[in-house]
């Protein structure tokens, strides 16, 4: 039935308008318990969100009731927070996170999951980390930075998950290895001086069994 249905909630505040055309919703409000409208999204056209205190928190189209293109979402103080964009409702191709109004991490998608590079970056526009996905898992190495440049941490992944692992101080001495068979495995760690500081044994994916620590 076409026209408009209105519904509220348990205090008696105005929840949701929807307008019916045609046996189809049209357009779809929400609103705040304050009485501020906290979205409008229309069948097909552009989709607006709003904050509590009214800032604009989102945009993106719509086209037969799903994502279509670009969303654009902003923090409640205003900054950019992501840039995504949708094809027939799913995430297709980059997404683009930022923090402080800085580019943060990109990640590619294709059919509504992670496919391809997946990159971090600190603040100051240094790399922080990169790895590659295929089908919605992380394969080959992860590798992390730390901000100085210099290499944190590297990470084998076999199946989607770690099978081998390495991290390194910030002055470039080995601080740990882990090798993993499934969810089992074992981790090894080293003082800055290359003497062994612990052994921690995993089964199940968490640490369990016993670990030896040795002391300089």
């Amino acid at each position: 039935e076409d026209g408009l249905r209105t519904s509220w909630d348990e205090s008696g505040e105005k929840k949701y308008e929807v307008l019916y055309k045609n046996g189809e919703q049209e357009v779809t409000k929400e609103y705040w318990d304050n009485g501020k409208l906290k979205s409008e999204v229309p069948h097909n056209g552009i989709g607006t969100g709003w904050g509590r205190g009214g800032k604009k928190r989102f945009e993106v189209s719509y086209k037969n009731g799903k994502k279509e293109g670009l969303e654009k979402s902003w923090y409640y103080w205003g900054e950019k927070e992501y840039e995504t964009h949708y094809k027939n409702g799913v995430k297709e191709g980059l997404e683009t996170k930022y923090l402080s109004d800085t580019k943060y991490t990109e990640t590619h998608y294709k059919n509504g999951v992670r496919e391809g590079l997946v990159t971090g970056w600190y603040l100051s526009g240094e790399k922080r980390h990169e790895v590659r996905y295929k089908n919605g898992k992380p394969v080959g190495v992860s590798t992390s930075w730390y901000e100085t440049r210099e290499k944190k941490k590297e990470v084998l992944i076999k199946n989607g998950r770690p099978v081998m692992g390495t991290g390194w101080y910030l002055s470039g001495e080995k601080e740990y290895e882990v090798h993993m068979n499934g969810l089992n495995g074992l981790k090894t760690g080293w003082y800055k001086t290359g003497e062994k500081k612990y052994e921690i044994p995993f089964k199940n994916g968490e640490a369990e069994g016993l670990a030896t620590t040795w002391f300089k």
